[in-house]
């Protein structure tokens, strides 16, 4: 409030004011952000779905809250606001009943007195300041599905008593083995000058849970050491390896004041390994990509991640793409290679929310996974033909192989000219375009039963571009993996790992001058692709059930190649491109 002579006043005026009971409809459910009933205007009547010009009330009291926006139409979901205030006693639980990714835009201010709960596939952006204060009363949840997201673009100020917790899920097969998880402080809880969070926020399972430090300046197979004291401080923005002796899934839970603004990693080193353990220490992703470019004179633009799940390390090269994921999640540990000493450092202009469904087509990209051994065991490469490569290692395009921690991983990589083994493997276009290359794999596994091969991307490659399988221990045939992208086998940890060889043919004997200049639709798995062979401009691309429900409207960069992720649930699928002339629609089938 602020006051006039004796009199008070209020600062904001709440436009909206929510009450949970509006009927629900097909498009909204009972907890629907977006349902106009839930909520009523200033003077007790008629409300509104919010908008970025409203200003709105959590009040206390109340039995239903919300929990979603729910537009069930949309592929993303987002609500809005101008101001948000929560009082006391008041909750929105955002991202709950979440099918789709769930976002709340707040153009101006949040307060919270009482308490917001950012779930799994679901992201908060504010543009301007945001105030806590209450006891955890802002907590972003983490479990199997993922972890919440939030974006601040202003000041985070606190009250007397107000905190935020961050939860990160760390999974694990089972067992009793200690499957260690790359980890970093996820809010600052030290005071005094120090960020970051002291060894004891990292205890698990009492008595029973092992941290360890990496050291950059000895031998890689040296590089760990075990930590024990509560309190060893893990800087802001640093890494550290996290375990527990039963194997079992636990959920980090760190109280403090959530982490904003530029953030410089400790001090980097360049003495022996090369390689240096970083988290990401804000409430929301991060774009890898981005990064690395920033900090591309300290480090190399590529990071390895170790992954219990699939117990092996799974790595990103920025120029190739990678297995690894282009955003790194809230909390996640990972190695960068570094160029010289240094500190990698991180801004707000780098977060994101990890929810984009369509991605960039990187051309010329084969993916292979393997799965088989222990449940769970998996591993993956790629290999990619580009300009700029060579037949040897390209330190900025390729990233090695590091091996397994267990010594039964199922595990694959191939091998370069000069014999390095490669997770991402970059070679030459030119090799594609004038005849076959064949890049070697190698193969180890733990135990003796069968595995699988699969095979990803072969639409990245030009029309005409062949590429076949050869099983050195099985003999015969070559398998085509254009038109059988799975391939099963049985292996044995006595089996000579080099057991097969990839060979690529180029498009050879392909006229692109007969290739009809139009637009060309396709499909591959779960994903749609564009080829605009015209000299028209895409603008739009809409995919549709085949009884006209939209499930995508996408305004679309002009490019040669795109790829639009359709659906999950296998079936024809229509997609239709708009272009500056003309329409072009085809059906296409989504298969697993």
């Amino acid at each position: 409030m602020g006051s006039a002579g004796s009199y008070d006043y209020p600062t904001v005026v709440y436009d909206l004011v929510w009450t949970g009971a509006g009927t629900p409809s097909a498009f909204q459910d009972a907890h629907s952000w977006s349902l106009a009933g839930n909520w009523v205007d200033e003077c007790g009547g008629t409300g509104a779905a919010p908008t970025a010009a409203d200003n709105c009330f959590i009040p206390a009291g109340l039995s239903n809250y919300p929990e979603n926006v729910y537009l069930a139409l949309l592929t993303s979901q987002v609500g809005y606001a101008k101001n948000l205030r929560i009082e006391a006693g008041g909750e929105v639980n955002f991202g709950i009943e979440a099918t789709k990714p769930e976002l709340l835009s707040i153009a101006e201010s949040l307060n919270v007195y009482g308490t917001i709960n950012i779930k799994p596939n679901a992201g908060v952006t504010v543009s301007g300041d945001t105030y806590l204060d209450a006891s955890e009363c802002m907590v972003i949840h983490a479990n199997t599905d993922g972890v919440g997201s939030f974006i601040d673009n202003g000041t985070i100020t606190y009250g007397a008593s107000g905190t935020a917790k961050v939860q990160t899920y760390l999974s694990n097969p089972g067992g009793t083995t200690l499957e260690i998880h790359l980890v970093g402080p996820t809010v600052d809880m030290i005071s005094g000058g120090t960020n970051g969070a002291y060894l004891s926020a990292f205890n698990l399972v009492n008595g029973n849970t092992y941290a360890y430090e990496w050291d950059e300046g000895v031998g890689f197979a040296s590089g760990w050491s075990n930590i024990f004291d509560n309190t060893y401080v893990a800087n802001t923005a640093a890494g550290i390896g996290l375990s527990t002796d039963d194997g079992s899934t636990n959920t980090l839970e760190m109280t403090g004041e959530l982490v904003t603004g530029s953030i410089s990693s400790p001090a980097l080193t360049f003495s022996n390994n090369h390689n240096e353990l970083l988290s990401n220490p804000y409430p929301s992703a991060i774009d890898f990509d981005g990064l690395a470019g920033d900090n591309s004179s300290v480090v190399e633009g590529k990071y390895w991640i170790w992954d219990p799940s699939s117990d092996n390390y799974v790595t990103r090269v920025t120029s190739s793409g990678g297995p690894g994921p282009q955003n790194i999640q809230v909390g996640q540990g990972f190695f960068v290679q570094t160029k010289q000493a240094g500190t990698f450092d991180f801004t707000n202009a780098r977060r994101v929310h990890s929810n984009d469904a369509f991605r960039d087509v990187i051309p010329n990209k084969l993916t292979v996974r393997v799965f088989g051994g222990m449940e769970g065991y998996k591993d993956e490469l790629i290999v990619r033909f580009d300009d700029d490569a060579t037949s040897g290692y390209d330190i900025e395009l390729e990233a090695s192989k590091w091996d397994s921690q267990g010594n039964d991983a199922t595990m694959i990589r191939t091998i370069a000219e000069d014999n390095t083994e490669l997770a991402i493997n970059v070679l030459p276009l030119e090799g594609l375009n004038s005849g076959m290359t064949s890049v070697p794999m190698h193969f180890n596994c733990g135990y003796n039963t069968e595995y699988s091969l699969s095979f990803y991307d072969m639409e990245t490659f030009e029309y005409g571009t062949e590429i076949w399988l050869e099983d050195k221990l099985i003999g015969g045939d070559w398998i085509s993996i254009n038109d059988n992208p799975d391939y099963t086998f049985t292996a044995t940890p006595d089996d000579a790992e080099d057991r097969f060889v990839i060979h690529f043919f180029g498009p050879t004997g392909v006229d692109e001058n007969n290739i009809e200049k139009t637009v060309e639709i396709y499909s591959n798995r779960q994903y749609a692709y564009v080829r605009n062979h015209s000299n028209e401009l895409i603008k739009k691309v809409g995919i549709y059930t085949l009884s006209g429900a939209l499930l995508h409207d996408i305004e679309t960069a002009d490019l040669d190649k795109q790829k639009f992720w359709v659906s999950d649930i296998l079936g024809y699928y229509v997609v239709r491109v708009i272009t500056e002339n003309n329409v072009y629609t085809q059906k296409v089938f989504i298969s697993k």
